[in-house]
């Protein structure tokens, strides 16, 4: 129904212990959803709503943020659940944040999420990530990642990363 079982699980293991502490019909299609026990015949919106009541009862204790990053990754039954307890969490202490590539299309568009656009970093921003990130970047290699980058935070700091390696024929060599 979801992703696979073992990246489903890695996702929701910091609240599963609460599994006990939502209606049981509710945990059994959960776990079966999870491949954590036997499937049982569960559809979209009661595996939603298990979710729903998973996150809600995680934050009777603490306010619970739950990030989704790369959700453009995602298979459409997760992101049918995703949608399904986003429009829901108005009255839980859940706030949910995902995370997508921009331009790419899903399921959640028709969600009526609020939605926030992530601009490039400014020059100078860029500037100081990249210092924070490869102070020891020689120029030339500085000034081609800050212009192949165009902003972005991510392919800064591994195009940084992988530069690197080349910094070595940049360091002045002893003359003859």
């Amino acid at each position: 129904m979801f992703a696979s079982s073992s990246d489903r699980l890695l996702r929701l293991r910091p609240v599963l212990d609460r599994l006990d502490d939502i209606p049981e019909r509710q945990a059994a299609a959960l776990r079966g959803a999870l491949g954590i026990a036997p499937p049982v015949d569960a559809d979209r919106f009661l595996i939603g709503a298990a979710t729903l009541s998973l996150l809600a009862a995680a934050a009777e204790d603490a306010p619970l943020l739950c990030l989704v990053d790369d959700a453009h990754w995602l298979d459409g039954s997760t992101l049918s659940v995703i949608a399904f307890i986003g429009r829901r969490l108005e009255a839980e202490h859940v706030a949910l944040v995902a995370a997508f590539r921009s331009g790419q299309s899903t399921s959640l568009d028709d969600a009526r999420l609020a939605t926030l656009d992530l601009e490039r970093l400014s020059a100078s921003a860029a500037a100081r990530l990249l210092d924070r990130a490869a102070p020891e970047l020689h120029p030339v290699l500085r000034a081609r990642v800050l212009a192949e980058s165009s902003g972005n935070p991510l392919a800064l700091v591994e195009l940084a990363r992988s530069m690197g390696d080349r910094a070595s024929s940049f360091r002045r060599r002893p003359r003859p």
